[in-house]
């Protein structure tokens, strides 16, 4: 799929037949690999998905690279993902103050991993094909719309939630992009990327098989989904069901009581209709 985020990018080139990716991510790929567009058009020729034998004439493959390539390596080259306490408790601290939706915990929590893989504070969410490329890391769970704002020309694209999450809970502070071709989005930031705390919970290793990015993947690994804080003593359990307010303890003791009252109510009614 075009929009698939790939941890390493190299090494999707040099792997990129086993990939089951398109011609359209190979020459994407090729034309911000920094090579000269004759080094470009060789790859492309010996690696693209050419299963109806077409001819392809060197010379026009190289123009089109010649117009694509940056002339800068902007690969993307990691070898591994790591995940830190500081970040996980960043989270939890705005599940439990804000109740948030798993939804929204599940963009907040993209926006962080790819502020950390990206070593920046700020993640380019401006176009709809980074938007859908952010999308895509968590599979069918995550989709964008259009967040309407009081003036139409404010009005600007975003994974759904993380409107609430910048504008209501201020986890993130979220950045208007300038006016432009393309430029439907926003920038978004994270106050807390400064690592105090560089314990890291786990770390995930990038290979051939395990390149592409899922964060859906993480996210329930690290046990983030269905995370909720109990309304009445404060302690983290794992919630069965969106509704889930208290953590177990809790609803066994609030169990008893309402039993004991039920309990106490029937013996006073029997005792009212003795004395009757």
């Amino acid at each position: 799929m075009y929009y698939n985020f790939y941890c390493n990018e190299k090494l999707l080139i040099d792997h990129f037949q086993e990939s089951g990716e398109g011609n359209r991510m190979l020459k994407r790929l090729l034309a911000q690999s920094g090579l000269p567009p004759d080094k470009c058009a060789d790859i492309y020729l010996q690696k693209m998905d050419n299963r109806e034998g077409l001819y392809y004439d060197r010379f026009d493959v190289i123009q089109d690279f010649a117009e694509r390539s940056t002339g800068v390596d902007s690969l993307t080259k990691l070898d591994k993902i790591s995940v830190y306490k500081q970040d996980v408790d960043y989270i939890k601290g705005y599940i439990k103050n804000f109740h948030m939706t798993q939804r929204e915990t599940m963009v907040l929590f993209g926006v962080i991993m790819m502020c950390r893989m990206m070593q920046t504070d700020t993640l380019d969410l401006t176009t709809k094909y980074k938007i859908q490329q952010f999308c895509s890391c968590f599979g069918k769970d995550i989709t964008y719309k259009k967040e309407e704002m009081e003036h139409w020309y404010d009005d600007y694209h975003a994974p759904i939630g993380l409107r609430k999450v910048c504008d209501e809970y201020g986890a993130l502070l979220r950045v208007p992009c300038e006016k432009g071709f393309g430029k439907v989005g926003c920038r978004y930031v994270y106050p807390g990327y400064g690592l105090e705390d560089k314990t890291i919970l786990k770390q995930y290793i990038v290979t051939q098989n395990r390149n592409r990015l899922d964060l859906e993947y993480i996210f329930r690994d690290l046990g983030l989904d269905g995370v909720r804080f109990c309304g009445r003593c404060g302690r983290e359990f794992k919630a069965r069901s969106g509704r889930s307010k208290y953590c177990k303890n809790c609803v066994d003791d609030i169990r008893r009581k309402q039993t004991r009252n039920r309990v106490r109510k029937h013996r006073n009614a029997r005792k009212n209709d003795v004395t009757q």
